[in-house]
């Protein structure tokens, strides 16, 4: 579980992860919400609570994109270390 927290103290690549499964979440809860039509809630509002929903785990994906990219440099750094090129 990803808390307000973490977004402010942890850096984007500890976050990678927790953050990938928080997004798919989100989504899969959002597709969830499009699919039900038997809430009780009206189109408008439904509509407009999935939007806020999707826009937020686009928000995230972002931090998400910065950590993966970061992780992705230390394995690229830790490999050319091994092998003796410089970075």
């Amino acid at each position: 579980m990803i808390t307000v927290k973490d977004l402010q103290e942890k850096n984007s690549a500890d976050l990678a992860v927790p953050l990938t499964y928080t997004v798919f979440a989100m989504i899969q809860t959002a597709r969830l919400a499009l699919e039900n039509d038997n809430g009780g809630v009206d189109d408008p509002s439904r509509l407009g609570s999935i939007a806020i929903v999707l826009e937020l785990a686009e928000s995230l994906a972002y931090t998400m994109g910065d950590g993966t990219e970061a992780l992705q440099r230390a394995v690229n750094n830790a490999a050319r270390a091994a092998a003796g090129v410089a970075a």
